[in-house]
Protein backbone atom coordinates (compact mmCIF):
# COMPACT_ATOMS: atom_id res chain seq x y z
CA UNK A 1 0.00 0.00 0.00
CA UNK A 2 3.01 2.16 0.70
CA UNK A 3 4.72 1.53 -2.36
CA UNK A 4 1.06 2.84 -4.42
CA UNK A 5 0.95 6.26 -2.56
CA UNK A 6 4.24 7.53 -3.13
CA UNK A 7 4.09 6.48 -7.03
CA UNK A 8 0.41 8.97 -6.95
CA UNK A 9 2.80 11.18 -5.35
CA UNK A 10 5.09 11.15 -7.93
CA UNK A 11 2.96 11.56 -10.51
CA UNK A 12 1.12 13.88 -9.09
CA UNK A 13 4.25 16.44 -8.56
CA UNK A 14 5.01 15.62 -12.34
CA UNK A 15 1.78 16.18 -13.32
CA UNK A 16 1.73 19.90 -11.90
CA UNK A 17 5.34 20.73 -12.78
CA UNK A 18 4.28 19.94 -16.42
CA UNK A 19 1.35 21.37 -16.50
CA UNK A 20 2.51 25.11 -14.84
CA UNK A 21 5.98 25.50 -16.53
CA UNK A 22 4.51 26.45 -19.63
CA UNK A 23 0.79 28.26 -19.18
CA UNK A 24 1.46 31.48 -18.76
CA UNK A 25 -0.37 33.87 -21.00
CA UNK A 26 1.19 37.05 -21.61
CA UNK A 27 0.47 40.56 -23.93
CA UNK A 28 3.17 42.36 -26.47
CA UNK A 29 5.75 44.07 -24.10
CA UNK A 30 4.48 42.49 -21.01
CA UNK A 31 7.65 41.55 -19.00
CA UNK A 32 8.62 37.68 -18.62
CA UNK A 33 9.98 37.96 -15.45
CA UNK A 34 13.01 35.47 -16.30
CA UNK A 35 15.81 34.27 -13.56
CA UNK A 36 19.45 34.09 -14.83
CA UNK A 37 20.56 32.23 -17.45
CA UNK A 38 17.71 32.27 -19.95
CA UNK A 39 17.91 32.86 -23.33
CA UNK A 40 15.33 34.78 -25.19
CA UNK A 41 13.73 32.82 -28.24
CA UNK A 42 10.89 33.86 -31.04
CA UNK A 43 9.18 36.58 -30.31
CA UNK A 44 11.12 38.21 -27.55
CA UNK A 45 13.03 41.56 -27.23
CA UNK A 46 15.66 43.30 -24.22
CA UNK A 47 14.46 46.82 -23.58
CA UNK A 48 15.96 48.42 -20.88
CA UNK A 49 17.32 45.61 -19.78
CA UNK A 50 13.90 43.50 -19.19
CA UNK A 51 13.14 40.65 -21.39
CA UNK A 52 9.08 41.05 -23.07
CA UNK A 53 6.96 39.42 -25.16
CA UNK A 54 6.21 40.82 -28.70
CA UNK A 55 3.34 39.20 -29.35
CA UNK A 56 0.18 37.86 -27.60
CA UNK A 57 0.71 34.32 -26.27
CA UNK A 58 2.08 31.32 -24.35
CA UNK A 59 5.28 31.39 -22.44
CA UNK A 60 7.15 28.41 -23.63
CA UNK A 61 10.34 26.87 -22.07
CA UNK A 62 12.90 24.14 -23.47
CA UNK A 63 15.86 24.11 -21.25
CA UNK A 64 16.77 27.19 -21.01
CA UNK A 65 15.32 28.91 -24.07
CA UNK A 66 12.38 31.16 -23.51
CA UNK A 67 10.15 32.14 -26.40
CA UNK A 68 6.60 32.98 -26.95
CA UNK A 69 4.35 30.92 -29.29
CA UNK A 70 1.75 33.04 -30.65
CA UNK A 71 -2.10 32.92 -29.59
CA UNK A 72 -3.05 33.75 -33.77
CA UNK A 73 0.16 33.77 -35.57
CA UNK A 74 1.48 36.14 -39.18
CA UNK A 75 4.92 34.76 -40.04
CA UNK A 76 6.93 38.26 -40.64
CA UNK A 77 9.66 37.65 -42.37
CA UNK A 78 13.48 38.38 -41.47
CA UNK A 79 16.39 38.25 -43.85
CA UNK A 80 18.32 35.30 -44.13
CA UNK A 81 14.59 33.23 -43.66
CA UNK A 82 14.30 30.10 -45.64
CA UNK A 83 10.63 29.87 -47.24
CA UNK A 84 8.38 27.98 -49.85
CA UNK A 85 6.48 30.31 -52.22
CA UNK A 86 4.45 29.72 -55.51
CA UNK A 87 5.34 32.80 -57.91
CA UNK A 88 2.51 35.19 -58.36
CA UNK A 89 4.32 37.91 -60.36
CA UNK A 90 7.63 39.32 -61.88
CA UNK A 91 7.61 42.93 -61.56
CA UNK A 92 10.92 45.36 -62.23
CA UNK A 93 13.52 41.76 -61.56
CA UNK A 94 11.87 41.13 -58.28
CA UNK A 95 10.06 38.10 -57.63
CA UNK A 96 6.36 38.25 -55.90
CA UNK A 97 5.16 35.07 -54.06
CA UNK A 98 2.88 33.82 -51.90
CA UNK A 99 4.22 32.30 -48.64
CA UNK A 100 3.29 28.54 -48.39
CA UNK A 101 5.68 27.26 -46.08
CA UNK A 102 8.20 29.29 -43.22
CA UNK A 103 10.68 27.88 -41.17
Amino acid sequence: MWVDEEKQQQQQQHRSSSSSNNSKVVLPGEPLHLGEGFLLGLNTYVENGVARSSVCGVVQTVNRLVYVRALKSRYEANVGDVVVGRVTDIANGKVICGLIFSY
